[in-house]
This record gives C-alpha cells, structure tokens and sequence, in this order.
C-alpha cells in the first residue's frame, strides 16, 4: 500500500501554517523559566491601629504608677513596635504633682519597657506646697518606663518659677528621686525668692 500526501497547490497557505506555528510558539514563551519567587517576610506594615489609646499602670500597692496616653496608635508587624501620634506619659508620685512628659511622635517597645519620644518634648510638673513648677523642653527623649527615668542628648531648656537653665543633654528621674541632671554646657539665670 503507498500513502501519498496531497498536493498543497497554494504556497501562501504553507507560509501561514508557518507563521501560526511561529506564532504559538512565541506566546508559550520560555519553557526553563524560573519559578516566581516567594514573597519575603512582610515590610514595616500595620498589624494593628488603635484611637484614644490609655494604659495605665499599677504599683505593688495598687496605686496608679504611670499612665501613657495617645489619640492614634499603629502596631507593626516585622518589628511588634507601636508608633504613638503626640504621646502623653504621666508619672505620678505619692503625695506629689505627677511629671507629664508630652512628645510630637513616640515609638513603643516591643516589651513596652522603652519609649522613644520623637521631635519636640515637654516634661512638666505642677507647682505643690513646698514643691515648684518645673518645665523642660528638648526633643528626641528616651524614656525606660519601669524605672521612670529619661533621657536626652538634645539641647535642654528648663524654667522654674522664673529660673532658667539651658543645657546640652539631660537625665531625668521622675519616680521617687524627682531630679533632673543636666549633662554639658549648662548655663542658667536664677532668682532667688526674698527671704520674708
């Protein structure tokens, strides 16, 4: 038995099988690629965002400790930090005015135990009987919550009844001690009140 093949009497036709093949074969594309990559950890990204955020803190007595305080708060993923909009930690001390201590931006620990405070930083305590106002401003302040203590490396302003010192660098203890320390270049204008 012989098997002939027609005759194809058209060579155009044989021309667009050609290019239809061609064709096909350039949208497969490359048969070695690589598989896509995995996607990586995730970026710096918002696990969690809170408003009005509060916690509060209680001593061994169950007396109100420290207080931190923030109208937007975001939690991220890759670090378990939390960014805080105009943070306000407040200190309280028995039988004493608290120290608040304001910030532009601050940024949470993972443990909660440091708070970064970021841009310009107000620490106040009111006036008391046989206690002055005090009000200090610096920026970039850090903050280690369980020892309320902080501390700046940035200029330092401080005014007190009418006092004035200015400073480079500050620590700062606000529990039990309430003292302040200035670190370099601190120079100051004092009024001494009038004996009566």
């Amino acid at each position: 038995m012989t098997l002939t093949l027609p005759r194809l009497g058209h060579p155009w036709l044989i021309g667009l099988f050609a290019v239809l093949a061609a064709a096909a074969w350039w949208l497969r594309g490359p048969v070695d690629e690589e598989p896509a990559a995995r996607p990586g950890p995730p970026g710096h990204v918002p696990e969690q965002y809170g408003r009005r955020l509060r916690t509060v803190e209680m001593d061994a007595q169950g007396r109100l400790a420290r207080a931190l305080e923030a109208p937007y708060a975001v939690r991220f993923v890759d670090d378990q930090s939390t960014e805080l909009e105009t943070p306000t930690l407040t200190v309280y001390k028995e039988n004493e005015p608290p120290w608040v201590v304001r910030a532009e931006r601050g940024r949470v620990s993972p443990e909660g135990d440091r708070v970064l405070l970021e841009g310009k930083v107000r620490v106040t305590r009111a006036a008391a009987p046989g206690i002055r106002a005090v009000q200090m401003d610096t920026a970039n302040m850090t903050v280690l919550t369980k020892q309320d203590y902080a501390e700046t490396a940035e200029p330092v302003t401080i005014v007190s009844e009418g006092s004035r010192v200015d400073a480079v660098g500050a620590q700062a203890w606000l529990g039990k001690e309430g003292r302040i320390k200035l670190l370099s270049k601190a120079r100051g204008h004092y009024d001494i009140a009038p004996r009566r």
